[in-house]
């Protein structure tokens, strides 16, 4: 039998083609957009640095660009005559700019990298202020488009909101699980750019079908969904109201609050979370990918949930999910410090805080990458999830307030996305700056639990009766008794480790600011020096005296000496014995360590000393910024494998840091990846010499100083000096073996971080 379609059934199936197409479009623009977020925001810190002031200058410019953008699209989308043409151009853009990103970025950013705050941040709005307000644009206008077939302006919002996010929610873990890990950043941009151009193509090939007279909106208004005012009486006096100036400004005061909130839980999530899982970029775009998630699913349950409301009950809803919010956060904390402290739960801890969760499967000590993979996201799907689908609801619930008449869907949508992002931005300074780094995340999360669940007593009687609002209030105050005091949150997680019958011999010391969570144990004369849950450092440490020495030994001169990464000083104090040694400067990305390790006199007398010259900065950017030359640089900073680390271990960084070396200038590099690493270095160095957890680099010809290491061995007693034998480094191989042995590996790049993403 044949099955023919008749210009009946063509047309019917033409007017189908929005309903479906446009979901699919805005589903794959969500994943470029996050391909682009990935992409940008990593390759913006290998210019402008890796420190808190400059990540949130990036992610706050992203968001604020978004913002404008959507006050933009919704201007477009209530005025334009076409609003197909003009979303297409809008996505021809994106991808055109996506092309042409990587050039101009590396242009940009070689022009101004290592300046001032300032100079950074107008070179990172120039670059971000185009494709940021392109894809603020897109919402409103496709929410416009979508909402003349539908006619249901909750259910397009809610819908269209969802399938955005959970597009951004999988395009987080498709681009940094897959494309990066196997292709790099810059394939992650053109696969980005290409789904642009291609929605640009499918956009316009169903405007040609349909025909720009059926895009035409200048028919009768779309009204907002008929339950919505089904109480004309009540719900008329609540339009005129909301038109009014002054109920419009107490509207956006509420999604400026949502907003607020929303990024302030974020940021206090993914503190706690990385230091459970660790600061990887797979910890980081698995905490954003549930993060989404449950932002996307709650947007979908709207409709469900408040299409039948007034809006007077639309309203309570929103405090009544502002409550949970806030009801969840303090439950959720207080219940896993009790667990954690007094049951067998702990364990789950142990496991999680492992730092060998952070690294690749080809290490003989680390667990299988299933584990690695479900550790990742067991943790925030307790703690964020269910929330997040609350968060998620807020949007359109508050889209649906604003939206007052049949032709204002653009502004509405638009306004309530500019409020909600600048909410955001400023929730995100001021949580990371103010709140933990002066209160700490326990106080913060209490401060924020308290102040959405307060917000039950904002609903109306008649929506919720008093004896619920009793109970919440009343469960809130048990968890307000149980939640942890200022420190002993982390102090829990940090000391997990510690079989129970050894706590009271460790003491441990708490220091959190805007860069993170610094906690630091010791023993009599042992430290422990946690950074975010990872260990920095460890005293006694027999490491850092064998790979210090042996540099030490081929180092023709050492009047000038740059270490990165302060750790626990050993480094440091080994130098410091050198007479000849005329100035120290010790770059370290973390304050809060400094500070918390100044309260130890050991530390104190170390940093006292007058060559010392103690930088607060990222180490590439501060060689970025300045020309000095050195005779010794000693780099043991942290794990290949954790988040950005490839900025100071790419070939790009390596060869910044060649130009920074004196004539006989000797590198030394710790090693954690034996294959990758050492092949980056030589591709960068003409003279290397491997060992079994170190190298050592150089511009000229290596031959060991006769006497050196005696010199040093003999400032050490002779229970040491044993030690630093027993534990002498294996020499493994010079620059010629090392060429022969690893020409099958990669090399890393700014853009292609074969270490940081190793799963393959």
């Amino acid at each position: 039998m044949t099955l023919t379609l008749t210009d009946k059934g063509l047309r019917q199936l033409s007017k189908l083609l929005p309903s479906i197409v446009f979901p699919f479009v805005f589903f794959l623009s969500g994943v470029s957009s996050l391909f682009f977020q990935v992409a940008w925001q990593r390759l913006l810190t290998v210019f402008y640095g890796v420190g808190p002031v400059s990540i949130t200058l990036i992610v706050s410019l992203y968001m604020l660009g978004l913002g404008f953008g959507s006050l933009i699209g919704g201007y477009f989308a209530d005025r334009g005559k076409n609003l197909i043409r003009i979303y297409v151009l809008v996505e021809i853009s994106l991808g055109l700019f996506g092309v042409l990103s990587l050039p101009l970025l590396r242009s940009l950013g070689e022009l101004t990298a290592g300046s001032s705050v300032w100079i950074s941040m107008l070179s990172m709005s120039l670059f971000l202020a185009i494709p940021t307000s392109l894809m603020g644009m897109t919402l409103p206008l496709v929410i416009k488009i979508f909402n003349h077939c539908d006619r249901n302006f909750l259910r397009s919002v809610s819908s269209l909101y969802c399938i955005n996010t959970l597009g951004a929610a999988f395009g987080c873990l498709l681009a940094t699980f897959v494309i990066i890990s196997h292709w790099g950043i810059d394939t992650t941009i053109y696969v980005g750019a290409s789904i642009d151009l291609l929605l640009a193509f499918v956009i316009a090939s169903v405007a040609s079908i349909q025909g720009e007279q059926s895009f035409s909106l200048e028919s009768t208004p779309i009204m907002d969904d008929p339950p919505a005012s089904a109480d004309l009486g009540r719900d008329s006096t609540e339009s005129s109201a909301l038109s009014d100036q002054k109920n419009s400004t107490a509207l956006f005061s509420l999604v400026f609050l949502s907003g607020f909130l929303a990024i302030a839980y974020e940021i206090a999530w993914f503190r706690f979370l990385q230091v459970l899982v660790k600061s990887s970029p797979y910890s980081y775009s698995t905490i954003l990918f549930v993060y989404l998630l449950g932002i996307g699913f709650g947007s979908y349950f709207c409709t469900g949930i408040a299409g039948n409301l007034s809006k007077k009950n639309r309203r309570n809803l929103f405090f009544l999910f502002q409550a949970f919010v806030g009801m969840y956060a303090l439950l959720s904390i207080a219940v896993y410090y009790i667990l954690t402290r007094d049951s067998d739960f702990r364990l789950l801890t142990v496991s999680s805080f492992s730092f060998y969760t952070a690294w690749p499967s080809t290490q003989w000590y680390a667990p299988s990458p299933y584990f690695v993979i479900a550790a990742l996201f067991i943790w925030p799907i307790l703690f964020m999830f269910l929330p997040t689908l609350a968060m998620g609801a807020t949007f359109p619930l508050m889209s649906s307030l604003s939206f007052n008449d049949g032709n204002d869907e653009g502004k509405s949508v638009g306004f309530t996305y500019f409020f909600t992002t600048l909410g955001n931005v400023t929730g995100g300074i001021v949580t990371g700056f103010v709140l933990l780094s002066s209160l700490g995340s326990e106080i913060t999360f209490l401060l924020l639990g308290v102040l959405g669940t307060a917000m039950i007593l904002l609903v109306s009687n008649d929506y919720l009766s008093r004896s619920k609002k009793v109970f919440v209030l009343a469960l809130a105050l048990l968890a307000v008794v149980l939640f942890p005091k200022q420190g002993e949150l982390y102090s829990l997680v940090n000391r997990c480790l510690i079989p129970p019958g050894e706590h009271a011999s460790w003491h441990g010391h708490l220091q959190e600011g805007v860069d993170g969570v610094i906690y630091t144990m010791t023993n009599g004369s042992v430290f422990q020096h946690y950074i975010n849950g990872f260990s920095h450092g460890r005293r006694p440490d027999i490491k850092y005296y064998v790979e210090t020495i042996e540099a030490i030994a081929y180092a023709k001169q050492k009047e000038n000496v740059l270490i990165i990464g302060f750790g626990t000083g050993t480094i440091l104090e080994i130098v410091q014995l050198l007479s000849e040694v005329k100035k120290i400067t010790v770059i370290e990305i973390c304050p809060s360590s400094i500070a918390n390790l100044k309260k130890f006199p050991l530390f104190q007398k170390m940093l006292a000393d007058g060559r010392v010259n103690l930088v607060i900065d990222d180490g590439r950017r501060y060689l970025l910024s300045h020309k000095e030359k050195y005779d010794l640089v000693l780099m043991d900073p942290l794990r290949s494998t954790e988040a950005y680390s490839n900025n100071i271990y790419s070939k790009q960084f390596f060869e910044c840091l060649k130009q920074h070396l004196s004539d006989a200038g000797i590198v030394l590099l710790w090693l954690d990846e034996f294959k990758i690493l050492p092949h980056t270095v030589t591709s960068v160095f003409p003279f290397v010499r491997q060992y079994d957890f170190f190298c050592l680099a150089s511009n000229n010809e290596m031959n060991e100083i006769a006497g050196a290491k005696d010199n040093v061995m003999n400032c050490f007693d002779k229970n040491l000096q044993k030690e630093i034998i027993k534990h002498s480094a294996n020499f493994v191989a010079d620059q010629e073996k090392m060429k022969d042995s690893l020409q099958k590996y990669p090399i890393n790049q700014d853009w292609r971080p074969y270490c940081e993403y190793w799963i393959r």
